[in-house]
């Protein structure tokens, strides 16, 4: 299933684990594919860092450190664009499509 956002011409390919912007592909790792996903299902939502948590690194694994999410979502900038994701700060994280 391809998931798109037209006007920043941003598309995730879930089928094949592709992320498209502006006609370049970029390939993440899974965690950090989930957890643009996550963010990409309701932009502009306030994701909670224990939503975030519970949704990528469920309870069948090890319990993440405290700067694990932090990482990904860093790493996940470094390959869209800083402008994408919004940190609030001391809450969590929120995808912004303008």
């Amino acid at each position: 299933m391809i998931t798109f956002a037209e006007k920043t011409n941003f598309y995730i390919d879930r089928e094949s684990y592709l992320v498209y912007k502006n006609d370049t592909s970029y390939t993440l790792p899974k965690k950090e594919f989930e957890l643009l996903c996550l963010l990409f299902s309701k932009p502009g939502k306030v994701f909670r860092r224990k939503e975030i948590s519970q949704a990528i690194w469920n309870s069948q694994e090890k319990v993440i450190k405290s700067r694990t999410i932090d990482v990904h979502i860093s790493r996940i900038r470094e390959k869209i664009g800083e402008e994408m994701i919004k940190t609030v700060i001391g809450i969590g994280y929120k995808l912004v499509l303008d």
